[in-house]
C-alpha cells in the first residue's frame, strides 16, 4: 500500500557517538574507574548510513519534504518500505540510490518465494500473527511478497536488492522509476508486475 505519513527522522537516522565502558589507559587508575569510565566512540557506519552521509542527510531530508512515493506492506517492518523521491530511491536500512546515475533496472521474481504457500495465501493481506496448519510455514508469510530489484549505474556497478511489495503496488512503483529515469533501460519481467512466481530458467533470462 502507499504510505503518506512517513517519519523522516526514522528513515534518515544517523547514530551519534555511542558511550561505552572503557577499561581505561591509565594503569594507575582504580579498578572501579577503569570499569565504569565512559568514553565517546564513533559507531561504525553501515552501508546505509554511509550512503546517507555521502549524499547528505539535509539534502535527503529536503528531498522527502518536497514529496515522495512510498510503498509498504501493512504491518510489516519499517525496513521493508520502498521510497521514491524526485532524485533518490531509498530502501530504509539498505540503500540510498541517486536516480540520476541509473542506466538499467529491472524487477524480477524471487527464487526465495515458497510458491505453494504463496499461491495458497494469494489475495490475503500480510498477517504477522497468521498460524498455518503446517509447522513452521509462518516463516513464508512475509516472504511471499518478495521480489528482486536490480539496478545498474553509469559505472556499470550492479546492485541487487530483495524487496517486499504487494502486487497492486508494483506497476505504480515501476512506472515511478520510468517517469523519473527516462534514459534508463528497463528489463522488468511482466510476470512480476502481474504477481507471477519464479520458474526454472528465469535466472538465465535476467539481462542485467
Amino acid at each position: 500500500m502507499k504510505v503518506n505519513d512517513i517519519i523522516i527522522d526514522q528513515i534518515l537516522h544517523v547514530p551519534g557517538p555511542a558511550k561505552h565502558y572503557d577499561s581505561g589507559e591509565d594503569e594507575d587508575a582504580g579498578l572501579f574507574k577503569k570499569l565504569f569510565s565512559k568514553k565517546e566512540k564513533e559507531p561504525k557506519d553501515t552501508f546505509y548510513t554511509s550512503r546517507i552521509k555521502e549524499f547528505g542527510r539535509d539534502v535527503l531530508y529536503d528531498e522527502l519534504l518536497r514529496g515522495y512515493d512510498a510503498y509498504k506492506i501493512d504491518k510489516a517492518p519499517l525496513d521493508t518500505m520502498i521510497i521514491l523521491t524526485e532524485n533518490y530511491l531509498i530502501i530504509p536500512e539498505h540503500e540510498v540510490f541517486p536516480l540520476e546515475t541509473l542506466r538499467k533496472f529491472a524487477l524480477y521474481t524471487s527464487w526465495n518465494v515458497c510458491t505453494e504457500y504463496a499461491q495458497a495465501r494469494e489475495g490475503c493481506p500480510y498477517d504477522p500473527d497468521y498460524v498455518s496448519e503446517y509447522e513452521n510455514e509462518e516463516a513464508f508469510e512475509l516472504g511471499r511478497f518478495e521480489i528482486r530489484l536490480i539496478l545498474t549505474d553509469n559505472f556499470k556497478q550492479r546492485y541487487q536488492h530483495f524487496i517486499f511489495m504487494e502486487v497492486p503496488d508494483r506497476k505504480d512503483f515501476h512506472q515511478g522509476i520510468i517517469d523519473r529515469c527516462p534514459r534508463a533501460d528497463d528489463y522488468t519481467s511482466e510476470d512480476v508486475l502481474e504477481g507471477g512466481y519464479f520458474e526454472d530458467g528465469d535466472q538465465d533470462r535476467d539481462r542485467l
